[in-house]
């Protein structure tokens, strides 16, 4: 009979020991923010407690990597993506993320491309709106809150060549892919690039400030200036891994951050981050932090600070 019983009660003790590591590990334990180290790509991983956004899924399964890291094993939910742009170095990783997890919801850029990488992406993405995930299209600016402490803002900003786009479905989860040909064709018409569609997204947690600038470029940084919404924030990951297309003068003027983060693989073949960049970062007597140089970069939030994994 006391066999009989040991079992059952010592199930019972590793399933409370499990649920108690659990509980502090996640819950319990302060919000963070994640630069993942995905080599030549963009993937950031927000989490407070239960909650969890990723704004970017890098090139490849790397973004796997990160993401069984710091979730939990069992836990195959994410509240909310943000697809930046549709650079394969951005959507590269979100087929093998969206075959893994259920994502609520997801905003996405208006513009796709014809490449192969974004089609294997459209293909998750209808699969994973069969599943209920729902898909909003950025075409303006927008706030979401996640949990309590997630505040999040997003910016989308056209000038000088893109208007509105012209093939717009009446079916939101189409809307990209529709006429995919002639949309490329105008952006081939007009030499635009995609960068410029670029969503950037204003984070707070507690209050702790970030801002995310995706691959925006100078001219579209500055009409965010002038817009009055770029504001001093804590953390900077700066805008396209740290290429001379991004990071003026003025916006590092407005945004004062104390520490820019730059997502860029190493030793990788595009010379990024730029060493003209860099060095104007540090005039500013702003902290630079690199995946290339210390792999994934976390930032823990309490209620009225921040540190650094390399604090």
């Amino acid at each position: 009979m006391l066999k009989k019983l040991c079992f059952p009660l010592a199930s019972l003790g590793i399933c409370c020991l499990f649920l108690t590591i659990y509980y502090w590990q996640f819950v319990i334990s302060a919000p963070k923010v994640i630069f993942c180290d995905v080599g030549q790509g963009d993937a950031t991983l927000i989490i407070d407690g239960f909650y969890q956004v990723l704004v970017d899924g890098g090139r490849d399964e790397r973004v796997l990597d990160c993401l069984e890291k710091y979730l939990p094993a069992w836990d195959r939910e994410i509240d909310l993506v943000i697809v930046s742009h549709a650079d394969s170095d951005h959507i590269g990783g979100f087929e093998m993320v969206l075959n893994r997890y259920f994502v609520k919801e997801m905003l996405v850029s208006e513009y796709g491309t014809t490449t192969g990488v974004f089609k294997g992406f459209r293909n998750a993405v209808l699969r994973e709106i069969e599943e209920g995930m729902t898909l909003n299209l950025a075409v303006g600016n927008s706030s979401k809150k996640i949990g309590k402490n997630i505040s999040l803002k997003n910016y989308f900003t056209r000038v000088r060549g893109f208007s509105n786009n012209p093939f717009m479905s009446v079916k939101t989860e189409t809307t990209l892919w529709d006429k995919i040909n002639e949309q490329n064709q105008i952006i081939k018409d007009k030499k635009l690039d995609l960068n410029a569609l670029s969503i950037v997204t204003f984070l707070q947690l507690n209050s702790t400030k970030f801002l995310l600038m995706g691959d925006l470029d100078v001219l579209r940084e500055q009409a965010l200036v002038e817009q009055g919404l770029i504001t001093d924030v804590d953390i900077l990951k700066v805008g396209h891994h740290g290429s001379k297309t991004s990071t003026s003068d003025t916006f590092l003027k407005a945004s004062a951050p104390e520490i820019a983060t730059i997502s860029v693989g190493y030793n990788n073949s595009y010379g990024l981050p730029s060493p003209q960049v860099v060095n104007k970062i540090k005039q500013f007597g702003i902290r630079i932090l690199r995946t290339d140089e210390s792999g994934d970069l976390v930032v823990e939030v309490s209620k009225n600070s921040y540190a650094t994994n390399l604090d």
